[in-house]
C-alpha cells in the first residue's frame, strides 16, 4: 500500500461491530492503554467518539450497510462479525495491513 495513504488514515482508528455496551467498553480499555492524552468524548445513546489530543480519532462503528463512508488505518473488529458484511462494506474503508486487525 502506498505509505502516503497509509499515513492519511494512520490516526483513524475504529472499533467494528459489537452492540454499544460492549463496544463502549474496548473503546475505553483502548483509551486507558494506549497512553494517548483524550481530547474530547462524544458517548450518546448512538455515538461513540474519541478525539485525542493529537488528532487522532477512534470511533464505534455498526457492521452494517449503513456504514459506509469512513475512512480507518487501525481496526478493533468483532471475531463474529457477519462475513459478507465484512468484505463488502468494512474492508473496502480499511486502509490498515489485513495482518493487524485486531480481532475480540
Amino acid at each position: 500500500m502506498d505509505n502516503k495513504i497509509k499515513q492519511l488514515y494512520e490516526k483513524r482508528w475504529a472499533v467494528v461491530g459489537f452492540n454499544h455496551e460492549r463496544a463502549r467498553k474496548i473503546i475505553e480499555d483502548i483509551v486507558s492503554s494506549c497512553g494517548k492524552e483524550v481530547g474530547r468524548r462524544i458517548i450518546g445513546k448512538g455515538t461513540l467518539l474519541i478525539e485525542f489530543s493529537d488528532g487522532t480519532v477512534l470511533r464505534h462503528i455498526l457492521a452494517s450497510e449503513y456504514s459506509r463512508g469512513y475512512r480507518i488505518g487501525k481496526m478493533w473488529c468483532d471475531k463474529d462479525i457477519n462475513r459478507e458484511i465484512l468484505h463488502r462494506v468494512i474492508m473496502p474503508m480499511y486502509f490498515g495491513n489485513r495482518d493487524d486487525i485486531i480481532w475480540l
